[in-house]
């Protein structure tokens, strides 16, 4: 049997009483992150190799109550804290986002694509920041008519951008 004690950033901790054949997969349920499709509180941080959570529906609210969002803790794969691409109405507030890497190409704390009428309040990005194409929040691909208030990001080796908007309007 296997009984798996503990999952410590990249290490699977387990108790085996015998030797076979054991894989494992990074379950998302199992880390809080995932698809998310209704509202959303935190009660703990949340931990993920790449992107945590993705955005599944319109009228969303995320609410981190002043949880940790730790995303791209493999440096080899693109992050995102948050990803909202193609929905609406979305508000993620009251986060921290960290990103435990500092040579990524490309992270994003707070992605929106092609998302209008959403709120990005109260969030902070701490840590150890890329030194290069980091964007804490980043609008794109006709993100219109969004609301981005009382956020900041704080750490060393800030290089990056605090906000970047491309091809969206009245932001």
């Amino acid at each position: 049997s296997c009984n798996i004690s503990d999952w410590a950033g990249n290490t699977l901790i387990a108790n085996v009483s015998s030797f076979s054949n054991y894989t494992t997969t990074e379950d998302p349920s199992a880390s809080g992150c995932g698809n998310i499709s209704s509202d959303m509180t935190l009660t703990e941080n949340l931990f993920s190799n790449a992107t945590c959570l993705t955005v599944a529906a319109d009228d969303i609210t995320i609410d981190c109550a002043g949880y940790i969002i730790n995303y791209s803790r493999d440096d080899m794969q693109l992050g995102k804290g948050v990803d909202i691409s193609n929905y609406n109405n979305i508000t993620v507030k009251n986060c921290i986002f960290e990103t435990a890497f500092d040579d990524m190409d490309v992270n994003y704390a707070i992605y929106l694509s092609n998302s209008t009428d959403s709120e990005i309040i109260n969030n902070t990005v701490t840590g150890a920041l890329p030194e290069t194409s980091y964007y804490f929040i980043f609008l794109t691909a006709g993100s219109n008519d969004n609301l981005i208030a009382n956020n900041s990001v704080s750490g060393s080796l800030m290089a990056g951008n605090g906000i970047y908007v491309q091809q969206s309007s009245e932001n």
